[in-house]
């Protein structure tokens, strides 16, 4: 919908018009109207205008598959991305890099795939015709003493949480669906628990083994240098840096990096494999705050995170999260008859921070941080951490994923935060927002919606979420300055600056 949009949104915005027959009905059934008309007093501020010409591209673009016939085949195009006509397992680099020279010499579109064990896969499936699934590549090795773990591409996370926990280790961000594999929590970014102190994923890598679109059987170490692993029963010829960049350069390849295979699009290869570092398997000390107004809110949160850098004495986590972010968990408590006794609703958001070490604990006792902590609630905090901490119930209703992240300057956020509110108010589609990471004057912002639409409004309300978002990225990009965080293309851990 992206591809199909994107023309349209950088024109200027259309007026209404009827269109073909049948457009009415099926913009009506798209739920196009929750726009409010030019030249209202809502349609003050740049979000409105963004809005507009998303919902209005996406209008006029319903107004081509005006047939009613073709709502399920839109839904199936859009929505599911099928497309894939043939699925192959490698067991191993070598069988994959075949596939792929096979894929080459034939122009054929290939797609690759951890297990399929997500909610949200890790690729995307639209227009390929070769699905590459690494659901044999499972095995995980883990060196106790050097604190390395080699994973598989198709090994879950919850199995590799399970063989780390035996050596007393842990993934040093703790992913947040154990049955999502490894291959997919990279091309989301590896994001995950303890982001303030341990950074994604990412960063912790140190080599990742590949197949490349030529075909070719490679390791890349952080350290710039290359193992090729062209002939399974010849040696492992390995190149220095500067030997590696030039093969890259005669491969018609830039030099290549851990870090270049854990981004969702415009991946240089299918991983196969990666070797990361870990970390010790500690438990946290959870705290929870309650705030009026938002900008409060925030305003905590940027003191907390400021003085941590200043004493280094850093949280694990550190969350902004709204009202909406909390309803799931107070709603299943009250129906449980197990509502925390401080628990009370916070208009402007809480903020969340645990940590890891006493040591780091006493960031809490700085005289700039006392006053709004008097008002924490401690068990309400330890209930939430349990809730981040249990798997999440496939069955359960609710977004699987962040719609939306974005990185934009902690300046920023207010204003940016504000605009995503009366967006969601007027399209009548009920948002969450997280901030996280507030680093070095960035945060990273996640928006998702409180709840997946079922039945027939399932297909009307996410066209009109996918005009929303549009609308969301455009306006931070656009106007707050931002960047949206594909995969693991940003810098966003504590080793490097952004």
């Amino acid at each position: 919908m992206e591809t199909c949009l994107k023309p349209a949104l950088e024109g200027p915005v259309c007026a209404a018009s009827g269109g073909p027959a049948g457009a009415t009905e099926v913009a009506g059934l798209a739920g196009l109207a929750w726009l409010p008309a030019a030249g209202g007093a809502l349609a003050e501020g740049p979000e409105l205008a963004l809005a507009r010409a998303a919902a209005r591209s996406l209008y006029e673009w319903l107004a081509a598959e005006a047939d009613p016939d073709h709502l399920r085949a839109l839904a199936r195009r859009i929505l599911v991305h099928a497309g894939p006509v043939l699925a192959f397992q490698p067991e191993d680099g070598w069988e994959a890099a075949s596939a792929l020279a096979w894929a080459r010499g034939h122009r054929v579109r290939v797609t690759s795939r951890g297990a399929a064990a997500a909610p949200v896969p890790g690729s995307r499936a639209r227009r390929c015709r070769l699905l590459l699934d690494f659901s044999r590549v499972t095995a995980i090795g883990v060196d106790a003493r050097r604190r390395l773990a080699l994973v598989g591409a198709g090994a879950r996370l919850g199995q590799v949480q399970e063989k780390l926990a035996a050596s007393g280790l842990s993934l040093p961000s703790r992913p947040p669906d154990p049955d999502a594999t490894l291959g997919a929590w990279l091309a989301g970014g590896g994001l995950g628990q303890r982001l303030f102190a341990h950074g994604t994923c990412v960063e912790h890598l140190r080599a990742v083994e590949a197949a490349l679109p030529q075909g070719v059987h490679v390791r890349v170490h952080q350290d710039g240098s290359l193992d090729l692993l062209d002939d399974p029963r010849a040696e492992v010829r390995h190149l220095d840096p500067p030997q590696a960049a030039a093969w890259f350069s005669g491969a018609g390849l830039p030099h290549l990096k851990p870090a270049d295979f854990a981004r969702r699009a415009g991946r240089p290869g299918a991983v196969v494999s990666v070797l990361l570092e870990v970390g010790s398997d500690l438990p946290v000390s959870p705290h929870l705050v309650p705030f009026p107004s938002r900008g409060l809110a925030l305003r905590f949160a940027r003191n907390v995170a400021e003085e941590a850098e200043r004493v280094g004495r850093l949280p694990a986590d550190l969350e902004v999260l709204s009202p909406a972010a909390l309803e799931p968990a107070r709603a299943a408590w009250a129906e449980a008859g197990s509502l925390p006794a401080d628990y009370r609703d916070a208009p402007g958001g809480y903020v969340y921070l645990d940590f890891e070490e006493a040591a780091a604990e006493e960031l809490l006792r700085s005289p700039s941080l006392t006053g709004p902590l008097g008002l924490q609630m401690p068990a309400t905090a330890a209930r939430l951490l349990e809730e981040r901490s249990r798997p999440p119930d496939p069955a359960a209703p609710g977004p699987a994923a962040p719609a939306l992240q974005v990185l934009l300057k902690l300046d920023a956020l207010p204003g940016y935060l504000k605009a995503v509110e009366r967006l969601a108010r007027w399209s009548r589609i009920p948002l969450r927002w997280e901030v996280r990471h507030l680093r070095r004057g960035r945060a990273l912002v996640r928006l998702d919606r409180t709840t997946e639409p079922a039945g027939p409004a399932r297909l009307p309300q996410r066209l009109v979420a996918g005009s929303l978002f549009i609308a969301l990225a455009q306006l931070a990009v656009i106007h707050f300055n931002g960047v949206p965080a594909r995969g693991g293309a940003l810098p966003l851990g504590p080793r490097n600056v952004i």
